[in-house]
């Protein structure tokens, strides 16, 4: 392996290990420290358009498997996960040895994302405690560092694809030059 598919694979390694440990730390120091009566904000900013409140949903996905029994959403679960690891692991597979930023990218998309499968597995719902938007609850949309981890990571990726392109779309329309 050569130093820079190295350095890669540290650089993955590392994001995705610290994506998951500051994930899961926020999480059980939160929860530990959170207001005895549920759903009360922690405190607010901005009125009530963004807060800190604790909230624990046995909901998948905005509750788009609300009705489904128990164990379909653990078996639908692990079949996202699943499918979610092997697009990670094969995306980092298809890296070229220097490409750092993608390999940090995708360490905080595994590590955001174990994050929430943690969650699941362990405590047997999903974990939030950022809120966004006022009025009812159902408007709201909770989320927990970990799946700022997997937008995060994202919009790296995204911000790469499209350096990139614009890089080879430069290098294809570039004029040429002629003597005089």
């Amino acid at each position: 392996m050569s130093a820079l598919a190295a350095g890669k694979l540290r650089v993955f390694v590392v994001a995705g290990t610290a994506a998951l440990g500051i994930d899961q730390f926020a999480k059980a120091w939160f929860f530990a420290q959170s207001p005895s009566v549920p759903g009360s904000p922690v405190f607010s900013v901005f009125g009530e358009n963004l807060s800190v409140m604790p909230r624990q949903s046995s909901e998948f996905a905005f509750g788009l498997l609300r009705d489904w029994p128990s164990a379909g959403q653990d078996a639908f679960l692990v079949l996202v996960a699943l499918v979610f690891a092997v697009l990670v692991v094969s995306f980092y597979r298809g890296l070229g040895s220097g490409e750092h930023m993608n390999a940090f990218a995708l360490g905080l998309l595994a590590g955001g994302g174990l994050g929430n499968l943690a969650d699941w597995w362990f405590r047997g719902a999903g974990m939030a405690f950022f809120r966004f938007g006022g009025g009812p609850e159902g408007s709201a949309l909770f989320f927990s560092p970990a799946d700022g981890f997997v937008l995060l990571g994202l919009v790296l990726l995204g911000v790469e694809l499209l350096v990139a392109e614009g890089a080879a779309r430069a290098k294809t329309h570039a004029p040429i030059e002629t003597e005089d």
